[in-house]
């Protein structure tokens, strides 16, 4: 079996509705290779628009959602998270699990980053598990070390 790559599109946080139409007129004229996934990361608050756009001009058997981020927990009193089902209720497909800004900014350990793949799969997410090492591991000669124990 040959294994699919897969291409995401992390707007971080940026971006706004006029990006959200400007991408979809551009995909459409995109050539798609066969065992290419290509999965568009917006911000939280434009999941919805992208995933409607995409189904409204017929691209969403083409070109997939994910999140950028999502919550180890499914429902609860978890303030501004978004949960697997949630994600899922909008049409999203994919997540990214543990980028280096939410381990570096948000202080997400290798077991948060665990829950939160382990919530993901619970729901028929797909995660895309960020690992790697800062610059100061790399130049200390701990980046094998460090990507294994994550």
């Amino acid at each position: 079996m040959t294994r699919r790559a897969i291409v995401a599109a992390n707007w971080k946080m940026n971006g706004d509705l006029t990006l959200v139409n400007t991408m979809i007129a551009g995909l459409a004229n995109v050539d798609l290779q066969e065992n290419v996934d290509v999965v568009i990361c917006p911000s939280a608050i434009y999941l919805s628009n992208m995933v409607n756009q995409l189904k409204e001009s017929n691209l969403s058997a083409a070109f997939n959602v994910g999140s950028q981020n999502v919550s180890e927990h499914d429902s609860g009193a978890y303030t501004g998270e978004v949960s697997p089902p949630m994600l899922k209720d909008v049409g999203c497909e994919w997540v990214i699990i543990g980028h280096s800004e939410r381990r570096q900014y948000h202080e997400e350990s290798d077991e948060l980053i665990a829950a939160k793949v382990k919530a993901a799969v619970a729901a028929s997410l797909n995660p895309i598990v960020c690992v790697g090492e800062t610059q100061q591991q790399r130049e200390d000669g701990e980046a094998q070390f460090v990507v294994a124990k994550q």
